[in-house]
C-alpha cells in the first residue's frame, strides 16, 4: 500500500520564525523542536523515526535509490526512488516543489526536491528514467502529485531569459514570471506520463505563507514542510 501526505506548518513545537511544524536541520532552528517535529510527523503517518529518509537537499540533479541499509538524512542528493516496504521517504520545502510519484502496478514510489535548479537539470525526468529503465515501471502506470509551492504569480526573474535554459523559456509569462508548474507537467508528459495521472494542488506557497513555509513570503527566515511518501 502506498502511502502519501503533505503537510503545512501548523500542529508543530517550533517557534518564529520556524513556526511550527519546520522539519529542517539546516536552518538554525533548535534540533530538539525539529525532532518532535518529525516525530509527530511520523506518529501521524503510523511510521517509527527509523522508517524515514530525508535528503540535506543541495539543488542537484543527483537520485539516491533508498535500499534496506538507507537509514536517517543522506547528503547530497535531491530525490529518492525506492521499492523497500517500510521506507518513507520525505522532501523539505518552502517554495520549492516537492514531486511524489508512485505506479499504481509495481510497488515503487519517488520523491523529489524539485526548484528552478532542478526544472533547469530535469530532476524530474531524469528520476522517471530511473523509475522506467531501473524499476520497470511503465509510464502509464505513474501516478505524480506536486506539492503546494511557488506559482506563477509570484516566481518572478530579473531576466528569465537569461537565467535559465531555453527548454524552459515556453514557460515564461507577463513581467518575466515562470509558470514552473506547467515545466513539471511538460517534462512529466515527454516521459510518457498520462496527463490524468498527473496533480498539482496550485497553491502558490508565497501566497499562503500562513499556512505554508516560503522562502521568499517569509523575509524573516522561515521553515520548511514536509512531503512524504512511503510503502507501508
Amino acid at each position: 500500500m502506498i502511502i502519501h501526505k503533505v503537510f503545512n506548518r501548523h500542529g508543530g513545537a517550533s517557534h518564529e520564525p520556524y513556526d511550527s511544524l519546520n522539519v529542517s536541520f539546516a536552518i538554525g532552528d533548535n534540533e530538539d523542536d525539529v525532532m518532535e517535529n518529525r516525530g509527530r510527523i511520523c506518529k501521524e503517518l503510523g511510521i517509527t523515526m527509523g522508517d524515514l529518509v530525508s535528503l540535506n537537499q543541495i539543488h542537484s540533479d543527483k537520485i539516491l535509490i533508498v535500499d534496506s541499509k538507507t537509514h536517517g538524512e543522506i547528503e547530497g542528493y535531491d530525490a529518492m526512488v525506492s521499492d523497500i516496504p517500510g521506507k518513507f521517504l520525505m522532501i523539505k520545502v518552502a517554495d520549492c516543489q516537492a514531486i511524489m510519484m508512485w505506479s499504481d502496478v509495481k510497488d515503487v514510489v519517488a520523491n523529489i526536491h524539485n526548484g528552478w535548479k532542478g526544472s533547469a537539470q530535469n530532476i524530474v525526468g531524469k528520476t522517471l528514467t530511473k523509475m522506467i529503465n531501473e524499476f520497470q515501471c511503465h509510464p502509464s502506470s505513474i501516478h505524480v502529485e506536486i506539492s503546494p509551492s511557488i506559482g506563477p504569480c509570484c516566481s518572478e526573474f530579473t531576466d528569465p531569459k537569461k537565467e535559465l535554459p531555453e527548454h524552459l523559456h515556453q514557460f515564461i509569462g507577463e513581467n518575466n514570471h515562470v509558470d514552473f508548474w506547467a515545466a513539471t507537467k511538460k517534462q512529466c508528459l515527454d516521459y510518457g506520463l498520462m496527463e490524468e495521472n498527473i496533480a498539482s494542488t496550485d497553491i502558490c506557497t508565497v501566497c499562503n505563507k500562513k499556512d505554508y513555509f516560503s522562502f521568499r513570503g517569509d523575509e524573516k527566515g522561515t521553515g520548511r514542510f514536509a512531503a512524504v511518501i512511503g510503502i507501508k
